[in-house]
């Protein structure tokens, strides 16, 4: 895993999706959950706050991906 959880979970939750799989558990970040949160509203997925985790229910989704330049340093 990388250092960067948001692309990671918006990739877990894609591959989640192509499985054909409703529910996904990933890491908790603050980031992660304001993004999640636009998503809920517009009805895409929803997300209950657990422990260490988050468990998302994908519902009406086409597709997501983190958008960023990719650099090396």
């Amino acid at each position: 895993m990388s250092q960067d959880i948001l692309a990671d979970s918006l990739n877990q939750i894609m591959n989640a999706k192509k499985a054909g799989k409703k529910e996904v558990v990933v890491r908790k970040s603050k980031l992660l959950i304001w993004v999640l949160e636009i998503m809920k509203k517009e009805g895409y997925i929803d997300y209950k706050k657990e422990k260490n985790c988050l468990k998302i229910t994908i519902k009406e989704l086409n597709e997501c991906r983190a958008i960023k330049p990719r650099y090396n340093v």
